[in-house]
């Protein structure tokens, strides 16, 4: 007697179409043919072979100049004709200087011209 749970049937359907495959998104092998799989790693290669050769062509050349090295804009060379800065005053080193010309420049330097002011021109 039986139990009514298809045990004497045990053989007569296909258990593989109920199995869940271990890794569904991998393709067989045969999708690719290896020649061609073969070739783009060799593409690839070359590829990774050239930029680095490239590189260390840079790195090697000692005309390049570093990135991180260090630059000297404030050097004008011996016997340069360019001059100091120092000798320009602001209305703050004793307001000697004239600057009512900046008035004559029109609206854009009003601006400008306030900030050169004279106290008494307030």
């Amino acid at each position: 007697m039986t139990g009514g749970n298809a045990e004497e049937d045990q053989h007569g359907y296909d258990i593989s179409r109920l199995s869940k495959p271990l890794y569904p998104n991998i393709h067989p092998f045969t999708d690719v043919p290896l020649q061609d799989h073969l070739q783009n790693i060799m593409i690839s290669r070359m590829w990774a072979d050239f930029i680095n050769g490239r590189l260390n062509d840079a790195d090697d050349d000692p005309t390049n100049c570093p990135g991180d090295e260090l630059k000297d804009y404030d050097y004008e060379g011996m016997g340069s004709d360019a001059g100091t800065l120092s000798s320009l005053h602001s209305s703050s080193s004793g307001g000697d200087q004239d600057f009512d010309y900046l008035n004559d420049w029109g609206p854009k330097f009003s601006r400008l011209a306030d900030m050169y002011a004279g106290e008494d021109d307030l």
